[in-house]
């Protein structure tokens, strides 16, 4: 399972890091669509909540998920 966290964060930050179209309307369309890099790391830093709460889930893997939750750059 620490694996799968380590993935759901390594895709948390690559979607952060995916910068958005250059154009104005395609930008739009993006975000309408929720899309666009930041929502879709928003969607998985909720997954990773979920987890970090997560009752069958191991004591040990609860607070690993609440530790690579905190660790993550604001946003």
């Amino acid at each position: 399972m620490q694996i799968q966290i380590d993935n759901l964060v390594r895709n948390i930050h690559t979607n952060l890091a995916r910068a958005a179209p250059s154009d104005p309307q395609v930008s739009d369309v993006f975000m309408f669509l929720e899309c666009d890099g930041q929502a879709v790391a928003a969607e998985l830093r909720d997954v990773l909540a979920r987890w970090s709460e997560d009752v069958l889930l191991s004591a040990e893997i609860r607070a690993y998920a609440c530790r690579q939750l905190d660790a993550l750059p604001a946003f």
